[in-house]
This record gives C-alpha cells, structure tokens and sequence, in this order.
C-alpha cells in the first residue's frame, strides 16, 4: 500500500512540475508578445510623429521664419504662403510683409513678393540655417518721417543694435546657426514719405537694384542692414541721420565693396559741405 502512495504522489509531483512549465512557457511567450506589440506601438507612434512633423513642416518652418524676421526688424511680420521641400532642399515665401510700428503713417515698411532658396538639409535637421542661395525679390519699401519727426528706419531693431555698439557676432564666426553662402538682391523702389511738414511730400525713387550679389552673411541682421545701405546709397538720402558706418561693420566678407561706397560716399558730403561754409 505505502508503495502505491509513493507512486500516486511522485506522479502527482511530476504533474505539479508539469503544469508549472506550462505556465512559465505560457507566461514567456505572453511577456515576448507584450514586448513585440510595445515595439511596435512604439515604431508606430515614431512614424506618425515624423509623418505629422512632415506634414505640418510648412505651418513650423513658416512661424520661426516669421519670429526671426520680427526679431531682427521689431516690427509686425505677415506672411502669405510658405513652401518647403526637403528634397532636394528647396525653400519658396510668397508675400512677405513687414509692418510700420505704431505712429507711422502707412501699413508697410517693405513688401517683398518672393523669396526662393536652397538650404542644406542635414543643417536644418540639426537646427540651423545654412543658405547656399537666397532669392530676395523685394518691391516696396517705405521710409516714413511722421508728425513728430521721427524715421521709421530707426525703430528697426538690426539698426538700433548697430548704433548701440559693435556686433556681438563676429564676422568670421564659423558656429553661427544662420548663414547664406550667396544672397541675390532686386529692389524696384523706395517711397520717401515726409509727414513731418505741415503739407506731407511723398517722393518716389526708382533704385534699379537687379541681382546684385553677396556672399557669406551670417543672421537675418545682416540682410537687414544690407537692404537698408543698399536703399540709402542708391536713392542719395544721405540726411535721414542713419548709422552708415555702423550699420556697414562687419561686411567686409560681403563682397560687394559697400563699405567702399559708404566711404565715397561720406567723403562725397563732406566735401559738398566744405564748400558750402567756405562760402
């Protein structure tokens, strides 16, 4: 009898352990199927990020456009289309406006119809700008003296930093997260608009400025800085009390002698106002 017990429960162990192997397989294969569906949700859920982030590219790349463009001007940014296609790396702005700041007559200190580019995209992936080509096709832009005689030009935050002192970004900082190896510049026109006086003047002044080059500018700043040398050179409104020495530190790497003109062209006034009081 006590034999027969020995093998019931030795049978019933072997039963027991049996059983238990069983379900440690079971709860394995379950724990991998919980893993496996975990990566899987996990892979998803990175795919839909990217496919979200590339489908909304336009909408983000739109509103840092428009904050940096604020930042460097101090002034309202509006713009009407952006398209970006990351290959080959293609970059198009339609309708650009930068808006006067309160107490200046008129909507716009400068419209610019397009802006077309070529970026690298490995540097954006990486959070910064680097321009091989920059298209700026600008149409209008306003200079305004109101009531109180002041010039919008001087509310311009690019022009107030030059003015307060020398550039904190040198001209040979390779880091810099922004930079345009080749800037393509057209201008149609300046509107000079004088409401200082008690009959306001408006004058018009064609500047012909067709695809002038540059090269190597390294912030929003820079372009900025450049528009504005480029618009008082070329429409002679030396005495709006603009900054031009200033403004024109740190283009030597332009490459388009505007430190030269700026020169010629204060020599230029001084000598017109040396014969006046010898006079």
């Amino acid at each position: 009898m006590a034999k027969y017990q020995s093998i019931y429960f030795l049978q019933k162990g072997v039963f027991k352990m049996g059983k238990t192997v069983s379900r440690s397989k079971t709860t394995a294969r379950k724990s991998k199927i919980s893993i496996g569906k975990i990566a899987v949700l996990v892979i998803l859920g990175l795919l839909a990020l990217i496919l979200l982030v590339y489908l909304g590219r336009n909408f983000l790349i739109k509103t840092v456009v428009a904050i940096e463009v604020q930042k460097a001007m101090g002034m309202k940014v509006a713009i009407n289309q952006l398209d970006l296609e990351l290959f080959p790396g293609e970059l198009e702005i339609k309708g650009l406006t930068v808006y006067n700041p309160p107490g200046f007559e008129g909507e716009a200190l400068v419209k610019i119809p397009s802006i077309d580019a070529e970026f690298d995209l490995p540097t954006l992936l990486a959070g910064k700008f680097h321009f091989r080509y920059l298209n700026l096709n600008i149409n209008e832009f306003n200079i305004v003296k109101n009531y109180n005689k002041e010039l919008n030009l001087n509310r311009i935050q690019a022009i107030v930093k030059a003015n307060s002192g020398p550039a904190t970004t040198p001209a040979n900082n390779k880091s810099t997260s922004f930079r345009i190896d080749q800037l393509v510049l057209t201008l149609s026109h300046v509107n000079n608009l004088n409401y200082s006086k008690r009959h306001p003047s408006v004058q018009r002044i064609p500047l012909g400025i067709y695809r002038e080059r540059f090269y190597n500018l390294r912030s929003i700043d820079d372009i900025v800085k450049l528009v504005v040398v480029r618009v008082v050179l070329k429409a002679g409104l030396y005495n709006l009390g603009l900054p031009l020495r200033a403004l024109d530190a740190g283009f030597s790497h332009a490459g388009n002698s505007i430190g030269n003109g700026i020169n010629n062209t204060t020599r230029g006034v001084n000598r017109f106002f040396k014969k006046i009081f010898k006079k």
